[in-house]
Order: C-alpha cells, then sequence, then structure tokens
C-alpha cells in the first residue's frame, strides 16, 4: 500500500513538473515573441534614421548648388554688364598677374 502511494505520489509530483516546464516553455516563448517584435521595431526605426540621414544630405548638397548656381549667375551679369564677354583661360590659373 505504501508503495502505491509512492509512486501515485512520484506520478503526480511528475505531472506537476512537466506542468511547470510547460508553462515555462509557453512563457519563454511568449517571450521570444516580444523579444522578436521589439528587433523588428528597431531595425525599422534604425532604416528610418539612415533614410532620414541621407535626405538632410542630399538636401544639403542640393543647397550648396543653388547657392554655387547664383554665384556664377550673378558672375556672368556682372561680367555682362562691365562688357566682359570672355576670360581667357590663363588668367583664370594666373589670377594675381597684374595686367596694369
Amino acid at each position: 500500500m505504501a508503495e502505491k502511494e509512492a509512486i501515485a505520489r512520484g506520478v503526480t509530483a511528475l505531472k506537476e513538473a512537466e506542468a511547470r516546464a510547460a508553462k515555462a516553455l509557453a512563457d519563454a516563448d511568449a517571450d521570444r515573441t516580444k523579444l522578436n517584435k521589439v528587433v523588428e521595431e528597431l531595425q525599422v526605426s534604425s532604416h528610418a534614421t539612415e533614410a532620414e540621414a541621407r535626405v538632410r544630405e542630399a538636401e544639403e548638397d542640393r543647397d550648396g548648388l543653388a547657392t554655387s548656381l547664383n554665384q556664377v549667375t550673378a558672375d556672368h551679369l556682372w561680367m555682362r554688364e562691365h562688357g566682359i564677354g570672355h576670360v581667357s583661360t590663363w588668367y583664370l590659373f594666373h589670377p594675381y598677374v597684374c595686367l596694369c
């Protein structure tokens, strides 16, 4: 009789241990799912940050080009106002030569 009770307690303890292990496994799966979602959100955030940096860089480049174009346009107008139709390449590469 004592042997049957010990076996029954052992079986009960085994079933309880299996139940705890199953619950722990389910909790671990839920935690893993949450972790996967967090990792995915971080990756999306990282890609968005990189895209925003590229956009800022492109805007800075565009602004720089617009500034350069405005300067060239102003220089062209100044040359036209002063009757300068052509500048020799030699003068462009020797800007400190006095033409006096």
